[in-house]
């Protein structure tokens, strides 16, 4: 019986919960009312996520067949947890891990919770954000450390570029180390060979899927794979959880078991129309005078719809072309940057909604062709040329730096010195300053571009950065 059936079925039978959650299963005369009758403790027959001998357990085998057989476990704590378990379960404390420089801030918490000795890898530049993770970089550091002990990457990165993981997991695996691939927007790969070859499927020892970022399920919905013998399932077992709720969410159990439902009744049919709908919208695109629309190719997920002002006329920057698709269209977008925005489509967008951004798009073209020639607007993107480039510290230890001693700059006063804490815009959360990287001008002059911009730094206190004393 499936998790669902079986919770429709506690509910039908009358039976009172003198136990958690307070709300007793019923809110009446709320938006939410048929959620709360879901929404239960571990009770008698309804298995423990901590230790799932029964209905949990198959539901993580089922998903796990998905994806190829691996080894699965649910996070209803988010990729966040999958990242900090994964860590901290692959590497023991003091060693050393070659770290993709554009992780996730989880990835480096990670790094600083299990006193871990980085050495940052930098991935290749696309000009307006940061692109594929080479191998031979790769397999440059794992030759120039020879006592690495775990390598982590992303791919897909927030705007939808894919490394190439099976040479990088083949790599690690000639120098006998995991390769952990946090692979949180890439959880649709496996439904369909136009999308990009997964991450498991290229022999990754570990991946973290988010659910609710790409496929159909709620917000906080994850999942993470093992496969191989490089690391142990207890102990991937064990830092879940460490890291993830005793109380576990059944409603959100629940809705990942309604999600892949749905994709094995539907899955096909969901994936042949959102190709035809997208497809039709970057066919369309093409046409845009002063509008660009990244173009489909291999190594990018067609799901992410880069959207940026291609023409000479650079007044209307990322910011505003955002805020013009929320304010003039009603649109929101994932992400808005100086230099361009990120639409996030899914199986369940619409034929209508493709045409919705299609037609927004049109209006800011026209608008684009008629602003006066002499605006100019040189707002930073997300990632700027000499971001990645200036490799300005190459191996670190996060938690010497997360434990020092700090005091407060403002951001101009700080070239030379090192960060005290993380800063970044969120979304997407992949940080500007981790600590113990040395601040320059480039940081700087990014920071001062997003808050002119109107964007939310975080790791900002009253406008100043935390720095080491």
């Amino acid at each position: 019986m499936k998790l669902t059936e079986r919770l429709e079925e506690l509910n039908n039978k009358g039976v009172y919960p003198f136990h958690m959650p307070g709300h007793k299963r019923h809110m009446s005369n709320t938006a939410f009312d048929e959620a709360y009758r879901f929404d239960i403790t571990e009770i008698e027959n309804f298995d423990n996520l901590h230790h799932a001998q029964g209905i949990l357990k198959e539901l993580q085998c089922q998903i796990g067949d998905f994806y190829g057989g691996a080894y699965t476990r649910i996070s209803v704590n988010g990729s966040t947890a999958g990242i900090l378990a994964a860590i901290s379960g692959s590497l023991k404390d003091g060693e050393k891990i070659i770290l993709d420089r554009r992780s996730h801030k989880a990835a480096f918490n990670a790094c600083g919770l299990r006193n871990l000795h980085c050495v940052y890898a930098y991935p290749e530049n696309e000009g307006m954000f940061a692109g594929r993770m080479n191998p031979e970089t790769i397999g440059y550091l794992l030759d120039r450390h020879p006592d690495t002990k775990g390598v982590f990457i992303t791919s897909p990165t927030y705007d939808g570029i894919v490394s190439d993981v099976e040479r990088i997991a083949n790599l690690c695996h000639e120098a006998g180390v995991p390769l952990i691939v946090d692979e949180a927007h890439g959880a649709h790969f496996f439904l369909d060979k136009r999308f990009p070859k997964g991450a498991l499927e290229a022999g990754a020892d570990i991946v973290i899927h988010s659910i609710h970022k790409t496929l159909p399920a709620p917000t906080q919905t994850a999942v993470v794979h093992l496969q191989g013998n490089l690391v142990s399932k207890e102990k991937l077992d064990k830092y879940l959880s460490v890291y993830m709720s005793s109380s576990p969410s059944y409603l959100l159990m629940a809705m990942i078991e309604q999600c892949f439902c749905l994709l094995k009744q539907e899955g096909l049919k969901l994936t042949e129309e959102f190709f035809e709908n997208i497809n039709d919208f970057y066919d369309r695109a093409e046409g845009l005078k002063n509008i660009g629309v990244v173009p489909r190719r291999a190594d990018k997920d067609i799901s992410k719809i880069i959207i940026f002002n291609k023409s000479s006329q650079k007044a209307f920057d990322g910011v505003q072309i955002g805020r013009a698709l929320r304010d003039d269209y009603l649109i929101e977008p994932e992400m808005v940057t100086g230099q361009y925005v990120c639409c996030l489509a899914s199986l369940m967008d619409s034929k209508e909604g493709f045409e919705r951004l299609f037609c927004a798009l049109e209006g800011i073209d026209d608008i684009i062709e008629y602003l006066p020639t002499d605006e100019h607007n040189n707002r930073a993107g997300l990632y700027e040329n000499s971001f990645f480039a200036e490799k300005n510290i190459e191996s670190i230890n996060l938690r010497e730096a997360m434990d020092a001693q700090s005091r407060q700059e403002k951001p101009e006063l700080c070239e030379g010195e090192k960060s005290a804490g993380f800063v970044q815009l969120y979304p997407p959360g992949i940080p500007l300053l981790v600590p113990g990287e040395i601040i320059n001008k480039t940081h700087i002059g990014m920071i001062g571009s997003y808050i002119d911009s109107g964007l939310m730094v975080e790791g900002l206190d009253d406008g100043k950065l935390w720095i080491l004393k």
